[in-house]
This record gives C-alpha cells, structure tokens and sequence, in this order.
C-alpha cells in the first residue's frame, strides 16, 4: 500500500507487484467506503482500511504500509501486528503538519516505532541519535543504513533505497531466499513517479520525479549533469525557494506550476502558469536525444504523465 497515487487510485493497492483491477477495487470500495464512513473518515483512513481487507482477502503472507504524514497521527497506527517498521529518512518535510521543527519531525515519525518491534531506519544527523534514543528506550532493536544525503558521494537514490529493502528482508525473509530477495529490490521500482522514463519522439527522454521536498530533490539534482533541462512545478505550500535553490547550478531550469492557479515562484520569468504549455515549452527547447527531468510534485507528475505516456506510446507503436 503505497501513497500518493498520480493517476489512478488503482496504484496505491497492489498484490504479488500487480495493482488491484476495476473489479477487487469495486468490491473493496463497497465494503469499506459506505456512507457513513465517509462522513466520519479521512480519505486516506479509508484507503488505509481498504489494504488491510485487501490483504485480508487475498490470505496474504505480509502486509506494506506505507504511511501518509508522519506516523504519530496517522492512519497506518491503527494496525496491529507489526512485524517491521522502516523509517526511510527524516527530513524538512510537512512541517505545517508535523513540524515546525526537524526534531517534531523525527518525534512524529519515531511513534511509529513500537516497543520490541524491529526497526530499520536511514535518517541522517542529528536526526539518527534522536531515532536511536527512542529505540533503546522502547528496546526495539534498529538496524540503521547511510542516509539519503549520501548520495552526493556517487551513489543513487535508488541504491539508498535497495540498501534499506535489503535491511529489511533481512528481518522478513528464510535466509535460504536472503540474496534472491536482495537482487531484486536492487531493481529499479515500478511505481508511477519514481524515477519514471518515458521516450518520446526524436528520440527525447523524459524522466518523472515526484521528488517534492529540500532533501529528495537535492539528491535528484546532485545525480543530473549541469547542463540537463529540468521543467520544476511544486505546491503552493512548498519551500519552493528552497527547492528550486537545489538547482542553482543547472543552467536549463523551466518552472510552473504544481497546482492550477498557484504560483509558487512569484514573478519569476522562467515561470509558465500552465503545467502543460510549461511542458511543451521545456520539450520544444530540449535537442534531439536529449534529457529532459520533470519533477517538484506528485501533482505536476498527475498532470504530465498521461500526456507522456500517450506520447511515448506514439513512439513505440511508429517503430514496431
């Protein structure tokens, strides 16, 4: 169970690494979304309760929760049983919501952990001591893993990632399959947004990133060479000029916005109102076989991606 979704509520649901079809999510729909649930629950409550009965349904061995906003409030505290928490990172993110401060941050995320129950975590300082606290005092023994932030040493986003699923399996998975496992989390993953590429004609490239905070998006932007065309759309209640700080090196930057009507980069000249003439404007710009990297939002990326996808699959339906 994953969140946000960028195009379908379909991709949040999937069993085996396939999503739900039209008909398991009607009928989970039906059992969980009723009318007075609605009244009285959250929409990602209700998402929440659907993957519990999904997992339910299909007898599944091992159920993933990916939370929504930290964890001290979140629906996914609602579930017992847990085998395993992972804290992926800790970072400037929600602060609205769950700040102001980085240590509310780390506070917030770390109710996650619970007394005894394994955790795997990759925060950076200052945040890993507070995490490390916690855990001894809650005796919940931590496997911890280099930060995200390390990537800026020449490893990718995607090799932090597989280093924690790898830590992970480790608590979850027969030793006899341990490295079949690990193998294949090193893979790059599947969901829509998440270092997503699409080919486009004249043989352009576009990668998709719902990176959307300071940290993730430095690490993007440390892994792009100077000269790469980025097309950047984030929210309203976003640092965006934090965010768009990260690429104070790259000289090919359009902007937009995430969120129709927003305009997140002020009076910014590089700045187009419409994601999808914003789009056509940093494609238009963009040499053949060139790169082009949208990213900023999860919102930008439900906008953008059908228009990609109907593209690329122009593209690979001319050449077959």
């Amino acid at each position: 169970f994953t969140s946000p979704h960028v195009e379908r509520i379909h991709e949040r649901f999937a069993v085996g690494g396939e999503d739900v079809t039209d008909m398991q999510l009607s009928a989970l729909m039906d059992r969980v979304v009723t009318p007075t649930a609605q009244d009285e629950a959250a929409f990602f409550e209700l998402a929440t309760v659907m993957a519990v009965e999904l997992a339910a349904s299909q007898s599944a061995d091992l159920l993933l929760l990916e939370a929504g906003v930290g964890a001290a409030a979140d629906a996914t505290m609602a579930v017992d049983g847990v085998v395993l928490t992972v804290i992926t990172n800790v970072g400037e993110d929600h602060l609205a919501t769950i700040g102001p401060t980085l240590r509310d941050v780390a506070t917030d995320k770390a109710a996650a952990i619970r007394p005894g129950v394994p955790v795997v975590a990759g925060a950076s300082a200052p945040a890993d001591a507070w995490l490390r606290a916690i855990a001894r005092e809650r005796r919940s023994p931590l496997t911890e893993v280099a930060p995200l932030g390390r990537a800026r040493g020449g490893e990718r986003v995607t090799e932090h990632g597989a280093r924690l699923a790898a830590a992970a399996l480790g608590h979850l998975v027969p030793e006899s399959i341990l490295d079949v496992a690990v193998r294949a989390a090193a893979c790059d993953p599947s969901l829509p947004a998440r270092r997503e590429w699409f080919t486009l004609p004249q043989g352009k490239r576009v990668l998709l990133d719902g990176a959307h905070n300071p940290p993730a998006v430095m690490v993007l932007a440390s892994e792009l060479p100077k000269d790469a065309h980025v097309l950047l759309g984030v929210a309203a209640r976003k640092d965006a000029t934090s965010i768009l700080a990260c690429f104070a090196e790259h000289s090919n930057v359009g902007l937009t916005a995430a969120i129709a009507g927003e305009s997140p980069f002020g009076d910014h000249p590089s700045f187009r109102a419409d994601p999808l003439e914003a789009l056509d404007h940093a494609l238009a710009r963009l040499e053949d076989g060139g790169n082009l990297v949208v990213t900023g939002s999860f919102y930008l990326a439900g906008a953008v991606r059908p228009i990609l996808r109907e593209r690329a699959g122009a593209t690979i339906r001319s050449t077959t």
